[in-house]
This record gives C-alpha cells, structure tokens and sequence, in this order.
C-alpha cells in the first residue's frame, strides 16, 4: 500500500567557464587540522606569495563547522579566480587511518581526525569552485611535508605547512 506520492526534479545546470589556468602558475593548498597554509607559485613553481586560514573545527556544533568550511571555501576560490591561478590539494583518504585508530584505542588522535573533516572541506571547495569557474586539481600527497621540509622551508623561509603547500602546486606543475 502506497502512503504518499515521490516528486524527483532535475534541473539542468549550465557550468561555468574556467577562468583559472596553470600558465600563471598555481595556488598548492595545504589542510591541517586547525588552519588551511596556501602557496602561491609562478609558472615555473618559484613561491610568491604564502597566507594561512585559520580553520578550528575542533569542539564546533556540525552547522558552525559547515559555515566555517564555507567561509574558507569562499575566500580560497575568490582568491584564486582573482590571481586566475588553478588551486591544487592534495588528495587524501582517512578511512583506513581512523579504522585503524579506533582499533588501537587512540583516542586523542582519533578525536582529532573526526572533527577534521578533509571529505567536507574538499566537496565544498570543489562545489564553490565548480560554480565560480576556478579549476581544483588534486595530485599524489606522498611525503609532501618532508619534502617541503627538506627542500623549501629553509631556503624561502617558509613554514613547513607552507613549505608543504608550495610542493603540492610545485608536484601540479611537475617542478619538485
């Protein structure tokens, strides 16, 4: 017996043009837990500039961690569509690492890894970037960190998270 009647619309949504490109080089983000470190590079991968967003969704309600993944989301694609530059992320997989740690009873870094959530911060930038215009690539996250440690944080004076950022838009444009 039927209780009710299902209404599915679609409506066609036409995409944006791209207004992003690698020519000028790329905007390599790099998600922490806490803050989001972002390097802009050339088209050769020389760093230009750094900036950090600070992103504690740490103790927040679901609606105060969307809004401020929303807020960040807004300001990275805005920033990219006025450099014209590609962002590029890196592209990560928790599942297996929080198994993982509710195996071992890790609880502390298990906390941590639930309110840090890369799948929300991913889907609405890429959402947010898909209507502005502004292309997301995501490259290989292999030893980013150690690599921008050992390479680029000494040399221009970067953070290691930035340092980090810039290998990812470095990896993008093939230049590490």
């Amino acid at each position: 017996m039927i209780k009710g009647w299902y209404v599915y619309v679609s409506v066609p949504f036409l995409k944006t043009p791209l207004e992003t490109s690698t020519k000028k080089g790329v905007i390599g983000v790099d998600i922490n837990a806490n803050h989001i470190a972002i390097a802009e590079t050339d088209h050769f991968g020389n760093p230009i500039a750094k900036r950090t967003i600070p992103l504690n969704t740490y103790g927040k309600t679901s609606h105060q961690s969307k809004a401020l993944i929303g807020d960040m989301c807004k300001e990275l694609v805005k920033l990219a569509k006025e450099k014209g530059k590609t962002l590029i992320i890196e592209e990560l997989d928790f599942s297996k690492k929080k198994a993982t740690l509710k195996e071992q009873g890790n609880t502390k870094y298990a906390r941590m890894l639930s309110s840090f959530s890369y799948s929300a911060i991913k889907n609405g930038l890429t959402a947010k970037a898909w209507r502005e215009g502004v292309e997301v690539c995501q490259v290989n996250p292999a030893y980013t960190s150690v690599i921008g440690r050992i390479k680029f944080a000494n040399r221009y004076g970067l953070s290691i998270h930035h340092a980090a950022a810039l290998t990812i838009g470095r990896r993008h444009l093939r230049a590490s």
